[in-house]
């Protein structure tokens, strides 16, 4: 049986988009960017940059994501983004959480 991975906490909600910022603008050419997203993806899937966040945290702390801050606006931007869930059916009945409705 697989282990489910932690939930993300609110320092790990304000970090990740920072970091896919990141990856998406790095030099690389296409395939790398591709590349280079994949891994970040995977690694964003079973939260293995808990630790790095952490100590990102302790050196640049960004206020954690709270209910506060979770303006229709700022959902918004991150409409599009799980599309490759768009048709797992064990995402159905989350659909509208996933933004792809």
């Amino acid at each position: 049986m697989r282990r489910r991975p932690a939930p993300l906490g609110p320092t790990e909600l304000a970090w990740y988009p920072r970091i896919g910022r990141r990856i998406r603008a790095l030099p690389l050419g296409e395939r790398g960017r591709r590349k280079a997203w994949q891994l970040y993806v995977r690694a964003v899937l079973k939260n293995r940059l808990q630790g790095p966040i952490a100590l990102l945290q302790r050196v640049r702390p960004v206020p954690p994501v709270n209910g506060d801050v979770l303006t229709p606006e700022l959902i918004d931007g991150f409409r599009g983004f799980a599309t490759g869930l768009q048709h797992e059916p064990v995402y159905r009945a989350y659909a509208r959480d996933y933004l792809f409705d």
